[in-house]
């Protein structure tokens, strides 16, 4: 009998690395693992049965549940935490933060993506306030998942309120793991794409010698502002390199959309949101409702959302449609990345095995440090930035 399994059907271009298939398979036969290229990708192993499970939690195959979005119309906000030291300490303007205090208040837990060991990222459920810092900020690689769709379903059995977020396709796997449980909140980021964790740990290493060198980063730190924040390497606490986002060559590559995984240049789950809440920065925001310290777009998409988002003491404005969606990642398809280069990037990272960051740096456009002009211009525009919204 010919295998069929989620990953045989759609195939390792169209897997978006949600972890649904691993979490569903009841025979251990699916082992994620990180490819040449540097995806976590499903392999199955020889304890496959055929048994079809994971053809039933593959949200690609089973597409976006939206029997839970009984909203006639979708709310947007412009909103801020009132607290600054959590607005700062955020990628926002701290609304996460504020959805989680809100159910853990309640005795709840909230599941969110924080570093690892080994300068990984794995999924985590936390039960205390004082935890949330490990959850806290954007973090733009793949995270390992783990067997949380599954934890998250025996905490909701016990009782608890649950918190869930991640990125949306993670969102839709764990919407088919559990069918519009009351006290199942999730939360869905505006999300840019998950790059390669290859390009990533070869830049780390180039910087600091080794990826040992550093056990966090600070993809969105506002010491430099919001708008212009900065990436921050720390190891034990100790700031080894903080720069603007522009001259860090591993984020550009990024943010231009070079080495992301091959699913999210045609996400299907980015217009049809899936969760109960949407989070993203709201960039663009009008100048009245402007704050350099963050501010967040909110979409409200379920009655749910929309109760857990009125019961929080926080700044927020009703914004239209059309004002909060400007920014790509509401968008579906990323339709202007770099073809010619994006392929020879994964070519070279598939094939080489000593890969440095340098042997794709040519390909980046940008990815070269800044010269002393560039330096002062973007020092004017911050400056013309602060002036204009102070």
């Amino acid at each position: 009998m010919e295998r069929q399994t989620a990953i045989d059907i759609i195939g390792l271009e169209q897997c978006t690395s949600c972890y649904g298939c691993d979490n569903a398979c009841p025979h251990g036969a699916i082992d994620m693992t990180v490819t040449t290229g540097g995806f976590i990708k499903p392999v199955i192993n020889e304890a496959c049965t055929n048994c079809k499970a994971c053809q039933k939690f593959c949200p690609v195959i089973q597409g976006n549940d939206r029997s839970k979005f009984n909203l006639k119309e979708n709310l947007f906000y412009a909103a801020k935490s009132k607290n600054q030291a959590i607005q700062l300490a955020s990628s926002s303007g701290g609304i996460f933060t504020e959805l989680s205090e809100a159910i853990l208040d309640e005795g709840g837990v909230v599941v969110g993506v924080g570093w690892k060991e080994d300068l990984r990222l794995e999924h985590k459920i936390i039960s205390s306030k004082e935890e949330l810092a490990l959850l806290r900020g954007s973090k733009y690689l793949q995270s390992e998942v783990g067997n949380v769709y599954k934890e998250v379903r025996k905490e909701l059995r016990s009782g608890k309120k649950v918190l869930f977020s991640g990125v949306p396709c993670q969102v839709a796997a764990m919407n088919l793991f559990v069918k519009d449980n009351p006290n199942l909140i999730t939360v869905d980021v505006v999300c840019h794409g998950t790059p390669s964790y290859k390009p990533f740990e070869a830049y780390v290493k180039q910087e600091f010698g080794s990826k040992e060198a550093v056990d966090t980063v600070n993809f969105r730190d506002k010491e430099t502002g919001w708008e212009t924040f900065s990436v921050k390497y720390v190891k034990d606490g100790n700031v080894l390199k903080s720069e603007q986002a522009y001259y860090d060559s591993n984020f550009w590559g990024f943010v231009k959309d070079y080495y992301l995984n091959s699913a999210c240049y045609d996400c299907k789950f980015a217009e049809e949101r899936p969760g109960d809440i949407t989070l993203g920065d709201f960039w663009g925001i009008k100048r009245e409702l402007h704050d350099k310290k963050g501010v967040t777009v909110t979409k409200i998409n379920t009655e749910k959302g929309k109760q857990l988002y009125n019961c929080l003491d926080i700044y927020s404005v009703a914004t239209t449609k059309e004002e909060s969606t400007k920014q790509a990642g509401f968008k579906g398809a990323i339709t202007n990345y770099p073809k010619e280069s994006y392929q020879k990037i994964r070519e070279i990272m598939e094939k080489n095995s000593e890969f440095k960051f340098s042997d794709i740096s040519p390909y980046i456009e940008f990815a070269k440090k800044p010269t002393f002009l560039q330096k002062v211009i973007r020092k004017i525009k911050n400056i013309v930035k602060v002036l204009i919204f102070r």
